[in-house]
């Protein structure tokens, strides 16, 4: 074989094994843990009416339950109200106890608040074979904001809280004006890029050379564009006010992020210091997702009043009004 032939065949091998390698970082973003949920809104005493809607991106058909605020006599009137969405994140689902998502819905419905729980694609019992790092999920939150709109719910009436990929998604997908009226965003992180950074250090830093195929393979392939995933940017553009929690000593996402999500929101430059109190709350010895759990009255004291001051009143008004 001559020595062109073999420089060919070497770089003909070595293209092949950057695009192979390249392919499987693009796969790793569209990791799934599929969990089906054992519990429903019954297990904490919550009424609750089965739903599933589309998500906006008309891909897939997502499960989740609806739980009207107490003392409404029908759904007409519970519609009127004032409404959170909770959003799940990576490997979790509606219902999941280790992050007692659905005991903060029995918590946010005792304040009256009505709640809807769902299940985003590829997770619980929505449909979808993968996710997608937030890309598409974003698109599954509007499908459920979307539902409750449908329903003749206002979207100045609207709140989304979402824990880690779900903070991520909802920050994203509320920063377009007019989506909703406030958003939680419980050990978000700040940017998917600096996330996958993160993880590519130490011995694997030399996978950062195969992030321009990677992203090329993500979007090639799955429809994903790793840099549009910045709950960061998306905040900066914002005009829904945001609530950032994170726990002190979040090992899978540095309590960093929530500092960047701060001086995406100005919380850095503009705000005073009551206000920078009220909108960033580091808790202290905390893990990720845990605030909720370590300290929940003070967890749902802070929630409730930041949405109590930016929501709707939740006036009752007749039906078709």
């Amino acid at each position: 074989m001559s020595w062109s032939a073999r420089t060919l065949l070497a770089a003909g091998s070595a293209a092949a094994a950057y695009a192979g390698i390249s392919a499987l970082m693009a796969r790793g973003l569209t990791r799934s843990v599929r969990i089906i949920p054992d519990d429903t809104p019954a297990v904490v005493g919550l009424p609750y009416e089965t739903i599933s809607f589309p998500s906006r991106a008309g891909d897939v058909e997502l499960s989740g339950w609806l739980c009207p605020p107490p003392g409404c006599s029908d759904m007409n009137d519970a519609l009127a109200q004032r409404w959170i969405v909770l959003v799940h994140g990576f490997g979790s689902h509606s219902a999941d106890a280790a992050t007692g998502i659905i005991a903060l819905a029995r918590d946010l419905h005792d304040r009256n608040f009505g709640v809807l729980l769902f299940d985003s694609r590829a997770s619980g019992r929505s449909e979808g074979e993968r996710g997608s790092s937030g890309f598409f999920e974003r698109l599954d939150l509007l499908g459920a904001i979307d539902h409750l709109a449908h329903r003749g719910v206002e979207l100045n009436r609207i709140g989304v809280l979402g824990q880690s990929l779900g903070g991520a998604v909802a920050l994203m997908a509320c920063s377009s004006p007019g989506t909703v009226a406030a958003v939680v965003a419980d050990s978000a992180f700040a940017d998917l890029e600096l996330m996958i950074r993160r993880a590519q250090s130490g011995a694997f830093k030399t996978l950062r050379l195969f992030n321009p195929g990677m992203r090329f393979m993500a979007r090639a392939l799955y429809g994903i564009d790793s840099r549009d995933v910045s709950p960061a940017r998306s905040l900066a553009m914002s005009e829904a006010p945001a609530l950032i929690i994170h726990g002190e000593d979040d090992r899978v996402v540095p309590v960093s992020h929530s500092r960047l999500l701060a001086r995406a929101a100005g919380l850095d430059r503009h705000a005073s210091r009551d206000e920078t109190a009220s909108r960033l709350w580091i808790a202290p010895g905390v893990g990720h997702v845990q605030a909720y759990k370590n300290s929940p009255t003070e967890y749902v004291e802070k929630v409730s009043s930041f949405f109590d001051a930016h929501l709707g009143s939740g006036i009752r008004v007749a039906a078709g009004s």
